[in-house]
């Protein structure tokens, strides 16, 4: 038998007629794992007619993937991720936008307040809620709508196999940035950034608030987040597209880290 409360165990003996032996490293020796076994063997049968049929094999079970999905506004990581999510109860989604700080002390930039700033964002708040989840924790916490008049409502954050995060500019925390398991980074032109936010916030939007602020922002703090992406994907293609790559490049990630 093999108990994730013990730092190593070596299982019943060999030599009976159905038996295994293991090392096992618990989330004691490796807190990033719920379980890892290395070097498992197991027998059935006995004396002439016994037989190995595992060979030193490896198992790792981990806590929960934290994967990261960031980008300029209109690059589709919200969308993204409740696709993703949906699949399985077992996925979480955090969004960036629920850690905001105050509006009232976000710098201005010409006639308006600046939402573009990473000192804007609660990074500790964050970091805290991500260790939480990770050790197996709920987290109750808040939204933070943006539209004037919309209430601030109660949420519910827990613990699953996949827990994804999107916002854009999520890598520029380093503590934040060191507990990500897989950093997709979302790529689009300014061109196409500014048709879809038309679409999202109106037009009037677009050539005040995204020309002035919002594009010239990104360009400061957000296309530098690409240098720390594990992999950067084309989203200026079709939405099937794009979530078809995302699929892949976290099932390949899954598997590498499961089993070896």
């Amino acid at each position: 038998m093999i108990s994730p409360d013990s730092s190593s165990v070596t299982a019943s003996d060999p030599s009976t007629s159905s038996a295994t032996s293991a090392s096992l490293l618990a989330r004691v020796s490796n807190p990033d794992y719920v379980i890892r076994v290395k070097d498992l063997n197991h027998y059935f049968g006995e004396g002439e007619t016994r037989k190995q049929v595992l060979f030193h094999n490896g198992l790792d079970i981990q806590r929960g993937e934290i994967i990261i999905m960031t980008g300029p506004s209109g690059s589709g990581k919200t969308t993204l991720c409740k696709r993703l999510r949906s699949v399985s109860v077992s996925r979480e989604h955090i969004r960036l936008d629920n850690y905001f700080k105050s509006p009232r002390t976000f710098p201005r930039k010409g006639a308006f307040r600046n939402w573009e700033r990473p000192s804007n964002l609660k990074f500790d708040v964050l970091l805290k809620h991500l260790k939480m989840l990770r050790s197996g924790k709920k987290v109750h916490t808040m939204t933070f709508p943006k539209r004037a008049g919309a209430k601030r409502e109660p949420i519910i954050l827990n613990p699953g196999s996949i827990i994804f995060v999107e916002g854009f500019v999520l890598f520029k925390d380093k503590k934040v940035r060191d507990m990500l398991d897989l950093k997709i980074y979302l790529d689009i032109h300014p061109d196409i950034m500014l048709s879809r936010r038309a679409v999202r916030f109106g037009a009037a939007h677009v050539n005040d608030y995204d020309t002035k602020v919002a594009i010239p922002e990104f360009l400061k703090y957000g296309v530098a987040q690409k240098r720390f992406a594990d992999h950067i994907v084309d989203a200026g293609r079709s939405q099937a597209e794009v979530i078809k790559e995302v699929k892949m490049l976290i099932k390949r990630h899954m598997g590498r880290g499961k089993s070896r």
